[in-house]
């Protein structure tokens, strides 16, 4: 948020902030032997060339690569992914992974679609906080919160299965309907005022000279011939 507003103060400090929290999940992830199991012990595979811990789920998440077949421009249907994890791996009943989950079931265009949607809700989100921020406005908080909740439950769903729990989704769209209807009620109101600015000089003019209030009284008066 600091950085939007584009001045080389508001920079610095956000490059100040992300420094300390990056140092700082750093050392806590170091020092810390449960938080470090976390993301480098148990069931490990290799990204870019760091171990990561992820909980037996790379089992399930061949199986899904490997039986895709030649679906993967459609998909094999919805809950196809969720019927064979349940076939293979008992009470789980998902792969854990919603961003699979979406290529299994729904092929490149599902997924294409859903992450369009998300990129699009971001850029709009940004344009509201831009104006927000130029203005003064007080719905910055709003549209803050919606970017940063579809960013924390679209990196959740590199893991988990968040798109099913109603607790989650649910609300994250209130957030960034909330977040929506603000942008609008916003541009809604510019574009009254602006049409309020170019009708006054025409109403002035219409106006005869004689005829227009005389301003800088308290009482003002009409110019009266």
């Amino acid at each position: 948020g600091i950085a939007l507003r584009l001045n080389k103060k508001s920079l610095v400090q956000a490059v100040v902030i992300l420094v300390i929290a990056t140092t700082a999940f750093i050392v806590a992830v170091n020092t810390y032997a449960p938080l470090h199991d976390r993301f480098f012990g148990y069931d490990r595979s290799s990204f870019g060339g760091v171990d990561m811990n992820v909980s037996g789920r790379t089992k399930m998440w061949n199986m899904l690569f490997e039986t895709l077949g030649n679906d993967w421009v459609f998909g094999k249907g919805i809950a196809a992914s969720g019927n064979l994890i349940d076939e293979f791996f008992p009470d789980i009943g998902h792969p854990h992974n919603d961003f699979l989950r979406f290529y299994y079931d729904l092929g490149v265009v599902g997924l294409s679609m859903w992450l369009t949607f998300v990129f699009a809700f971001i850029w709009k989100t940004l344009r509201n906080l831009r104006r927000s921020i130029r203005d003064a406005a007080g719905d910055y908080p709003v549209h803050l919160a919606a970017m940063m909740a579809l960013i924390a439950v679209s990196g959740s769903m590199f893991t988990d299965n968040s798109v099913s729990y109603s607790f989650v989704m649910m609300p994250l769209a209130i957030v960034m309907g909330c977040s929506l209807g603000a942008g609008r009620a916003a541009a809604r109101s510019a574009a009254q005022m602006a049409a309020i600015s170019e009708a006054v000089p025409e109403v002035e003019e219409a106006v005869p000279a004689h005829r227009r209030p005389r301003w800088g009284s308290s009482n003002p008066t009409l110019i009266d011939s």
